[in-house]
């Protein structure tokens, strides 16, 4: 059985004590298979009831899975993908241990190398192709 979460943020609406907008847990979709098809059907329900809306103006933060990214490019045509850092990391470190087979120090070493791609001044976090190209130079 598998779960898949989403979030979105209500630009609507504004938190009074923060100014923000609230993040709300919808949909969520319970399924058997963690296929194409299986996400293809979901997304495909998910499109049609954004019909009316421009696809480009949507910016989806998911994680590397390549079922979830192609479905998301077939149903939700021009929608910005931004990988999520955070299972990024996570599975990076878990393959430096499980598959590369790294040792404690030569995790640490391998992590605190690669760091700038995720740290606060990183290529993670630039907001546009210039502050991207800078890092990238720097990194």
């Amino acid at each position: 059985m598998y779960v898949t979460v989403n979030t979105y943020r209500n630009q609507a609406l504004n938190r009074s004590t923060t100014g923000s907008s609230p993040y709300f847990f919808r949909p969520m979709f319970i399924h058997g298979q963690s296929d194409r098809d299986m996400y293809n059907y979901f997304l495909g329900l998910l499109a049609r009831k954004l019909q009316d809306m421009d696809f480009q103006q949507l910016r989806l933060g998911i994680d590397d899975e390549f079922v979830t990214r192609k479905s998301l490019a077939f149903c939700l045509e021009g929608t910005a993908l931004l990988a999520c850092t955070q299972p990024l990391k996570r599975n990076m470190e878990h393959c430096t241990r499980e598959s590369a087979g790294l040792n404690s120090s030569q995790r640490n070493h391998f992590v605190h190398a690669i760091y700038p791609i995720f740290g606060d001044a990183s290529l993670t976090s630039c907001g546009d192709i210039a502050s991207f190209n800078t890092a990238v130079d720097q990194f």
